[in-house]
């Protein structure tokens, strides 16, 4: 479920202050690829 550091676990997350930031919750994906090499969004469009 990804990293979330020495700091804080899966159960713990970081509380998040931006005023347009929903509650944290639990995403399932059904599907995703990860690339093998680094690219940016202004490479990726």
């Amino acid at each position: 479920m990804g990293d979330y550091g020495p700091r804080f676990g899966a159960e713990k997350l970081p509380f998040d202050m931006r005023s347009n930031s929903s509650p944290l919750h639990k995403v399932e994906l059904s599907s995703y690829s990860i690339s093998r090499f680094k690219i940016t969004n202004h490479e990726f469009q």
